[in-house]
């Protein structure tokens, strides 16, 4: 058990976010050298192999270990929503990814071979580290371009239901939801199962905060830090949809924008702007604006298709929720 220790600071600090392609293509390394969870993954690895090119798969091993860990380009890259900014934080990472990697190399045998790519960026090489972002660059587009419109909305969805769990029930009533094996003991967040690879199991945050990401391709809590810097400790929590949800994000030519020309009406723009306000069910819905509860959930479906809400399951309810395309139109973004 890993137990992070928080101060009044800390939770104050604590905050939550999309961490950007980059993040989804490093998971999605790993969940592509497993064979586990078909009905979530299978449809993806099967398209996402394809594109797969071979001289990239000593860098998969050693960025995304099965069964061992992941290298942390997290704290790196940062929240990076756009592909090339993310990259350019890699490139202008210097000391910060050098040391990641030294880390990594004085854990073998532990870890996987060490690529020479990476040996040569130790050494200083600035030729290795333009090779990293092509390799990188090439990952995201083979595997998580086709489906990024989709895998993006889904994390904001779910980034805005826990934002207002928490600030509806505080930390005691929202991390324990974001997995099961995550407990609030205050001031202490234990995570049952986690073994650190360097760090003792009682971890003090020192009042640097927390970053809570969710991941489509995560599938267990991971927590990274950043070496010898002030900024926030990253816990990265699944973000896993159920095999219908996820669904919809493999399904090719997918587009938020189909059903755009059937929300014309001050009848659904109300409906949107209730979502907006925060999280609801059809209930809450039809309360609120005088509908039917069927009437309600019409408006919802027609919204749903158009790619301005989701809809998920938070416990015993199910939730309707704004996208980034929803709230990009509600502010008269496009």
């Amino acid at each position: 058990m890993l137990r992070v220790h928080f101060t009044s600071e800390d939770v104050a600090r604590t905050r939550l976010v999309v961490l950007g392609p980059l993040t989804e293509a490093q998971f999605g390394l790993r969940i592509l050298q497993r064979q586990d969870r078909p009905a979530l993954f299978g449809k993806w690895r099967a398209h996402a192999s394809r594109g797969f090119a071979p001289e990239w798969a000593a860098l998969a091993r050693f960025l995304a270990a099965p069964g061992v860990g992941m290298v942390d380009l997290f704290t790196v890259v940062e929240a990076s929503q756009d592909l090339e900014e993310g990259l350019n934080h890699i490139r202008e990472s210097g000391t910060a990814l050098r040391q990641e990697i030294g880390l990594v190399r004085t854990m073998r045998p532990r870890w996987p071979v060490v690529p020479a790519m990476m040996h040569r960026l130790l050494d200083g090489d600035r030729e290795a580290v333009d090779e990293l972002v092509v390799a990188l660059r090439g990952i995201y587009r083979s595997g998580i371009a086709p489906y990024w419109q989709a895998i993006n909305t889904h994390l904001h969805v779910r980034r805005t239901a826990d934002a207002a769990r928490m600030a509806e029930a505080g930390l005691e009533g929202m991390l324990p939801q974001l997995h099961s094996s995550l407990r609030w003991c205050p001031p202490v967040l234990e995570v049952a199962g986690y073994r650190p690879f360097i760090d003792p199991t009682d971890f003090h945050l020192q009042g640097r905060g927390l970053l809570l990401a969710p991941s489509l391709y995560c599938t267990t809590p991971l927590i990274f830090t950043a070496m010898d810097s002030p900024r926030p400790t990253l816990l990265i929590y699944p973000a896993l949809p159920d095999p219908v949800a996820i669904a919809r994000i493999w399904t090719p030519g997918a587009t938020a924008h189909r059903s755009l020309n059937a929300l014309l009406g001050s009848t659904r723009s109300a409906v949107l702007e209730a979502i907006a306000d925060r999280p609801m069910s059809t209930t809450d819905l039809a309360g609120r604006l005088g509908f039917s509860i069927s009437g309600a959930s019409h408006h919802t479906k027609v919204l749903r298709d158009a790619g301005l809400i989701a809809t998920l399951r938070d416990g015993n309810r199910v939730l309707h929720v704004i996208t980034p395309l929803g709230t990009a139109l509600g502010n008269g973004a496009i």
